[in-house]
């Protein structure tokens, strides 16, 4: 991005990053919260999952793909009382409900309908894991998903969901 090493500097809550040696070069600047306006926390969230199964990294990757190959910005985790799907569908959108792909990957008596960015997953390591999910109650649409990998744990990742699902593509996924 830069020809040079960059110069880095804080002036007025603004982080600028410019090419040190060009003038009227490429210039990047970001606004900066004050240190107080942060808030961290200080260990990993406790959620109580409603249902915990194994995903092998070849059913997760396959569906990432279907979703970035057909352009569809959401992964979906549906529990319909039986069977646990993962699927690919744009959930925001009003259509026939027919675009998107959907495959069983565990059995559950749970009930929800879960929508997540596609980018989200996009970032989640080529591994097996397993996935915990919690949600707010019995056939909720918001939630949050635990993936750790397996067999190690070494690494976990917590994916939120978007506002419930809704439509045609939603009704088809159940």
């Amino acid at each position: 991005m830069f020809k040079h090493p960059p110069v880095i500097t804080f002036v007025d809550n603004r982080l600028t990053i410019r090419d040190a040696e060009a003038e009227g070069g490429l210039v990047l600047s970001y606004p900066i919260a004050r240190p107080d306006f942060v808030k961290s926390i200080a260990s990993d969230p406790r959620v109580e999952p409603i249902l915990t199964f194994s995903m092998p990294q070849d059913r997760l990757r396959l569906m990432i793909d279907v979703a970035d190959t057909m352009g569809l910005p959401n992964i979906l985790l549906i529990g319909t009382g039986a069977t646990v799907f993962i699927g690919a569908a744009d959930a925001a959108k009003p259509a026939d409900g027919t675009m998107g792909g959907k495959m069983p990957v565990a059995e559950s008596p749970a009930v929800f309908q879960l929508a997540f960015k596609a980018e989200n997953w996009k970032r989640v390591e080529h591994r097996d894991y397993r996935i915990g999910i919690a949600t707010k109650g019995e056939g909720e649409h918001e939630g949050i998903v635990h993936l750790v990998s397996e067999p190690d744990g070494a690494l976990q990742y917590w994916i939120v969901t978007l506002a419930g699902l809704s439509g045609p593509a939603a009704k088809s996924a159940r």
